[in-house]
């Protein structure tokens, strides 16, 4: 009976003891609070911009590429053009790099210069002032034997490249404010917006520019012309594939991230 009496007061003291550490530790009775993480909060990674070819392609697939039917009016055709681009609203692009975009680092100025270049595109109409921003790379489908004047297959094989773009409408007052150097293949569209040297050195292989805008209509427009101008025959043959776009913002975003770097817009 002593021995349970001694243990019990025993086991009493124990408790005690670690309630009194308890409360030194902690002297408040406040819940403590949880440690403080190092990891950085997760973020949502943005999606940048559509899909040019995936539009481009759906637009082909829902007729925008046929042209005035012979037993259809033009405000018909003008109707069902409209009717396509109707099911999109503000789209943005990614603009290609290696054709279309390029930015420059101006360190006394502490100035990024934008570059963007609209290529002379054929439409079908006699409109020679056509532009085209150059959205996607060369897409080559199956190449395919041609045949000689006997209808016998030889060995000559000719590739179909396609590129997919937009057609830029020069009234947008986006590209109304911007500096403009123009010429008979090209026309180069630019801005500048500041930047320090230390952030343009770590950011600038990551910075990419977007074109926001929305679809004038769904009608899809092809021009082609041979890969080698310069070849008495060429096998290889570009085609690029574009839809009438305005223009309202572009943008430079980081890659990595999805982050907006600059804008300008209307």
């Amino acid at each position: 009976m002593r021995k349970l009496i001694f243990v019990g007061i025993l086991l009493v003291g124990l408790i005690a003891d670690r309630q009194s550490s308890a409360q030194q530790r902690n002297p408040t009775g406040a819940v403590p609070a949880p440690p403080k993480t190092t990891q950085p909060a997760s973020t949502h990674r943005a999606a940048i911009g559509n899909n040019i070819v995936q539009v481009i392609d759906s637009l082909i697939a829902a007729g925008g590429a046929k042209t005035k039917g012979e037993f259809e009016t033009t405000s018909d055709f003008d109707a069902r053009m409209k009717a396509l681009s109707s099911h999109y609203g503000q789209l943005a692009f990614l603009v290609s790099e290696k054709t279309t975009a390029s930015l420059e680092y101006d360190a006394d100025a502490g100035e990024m210069t934008v570059a963007l270049s609209a290529y002379v595109a054929f439409d079908g109409s006699e409109n020679l002032d056509t532009r085209v921003f150059h959205l996607s790379g060369l897409v080559q489908n199956a190449s395919y034997i041609n045949k000689n004047a006997y209808g016998v297959e030889t060995s000559r094989r000719k590739k179909n490249y396609f590129q997919y773009g937009v057609k830029i409408g020069l009234d947008s007052p986006v590209l109304a404010a911007m500096d403009k150097d123009d010429n008979t293949a090209v026309a180069v569209y630019t801005f500048k917006f500041p930047c320090d040297a230390a952030t343009a050195r770590s950011i600038k292989p990551y910075l990419r520019a977007v074109v926001v805008g929305s679809m004038v209509d769904g009608h899809v427009y092809q021009s082609s012309e041979p890969l080698d101008l310069g070849a008495a025959v060429s096998v290889e043959q570009l085609n690029v594939l574009f839809v009438p776009f305005h223009v309202q913002e572009f943008r430079v975003v980081d890659v990595r991230t999805g982050k907006l770097i600059a804008e300008r817009h209307e």
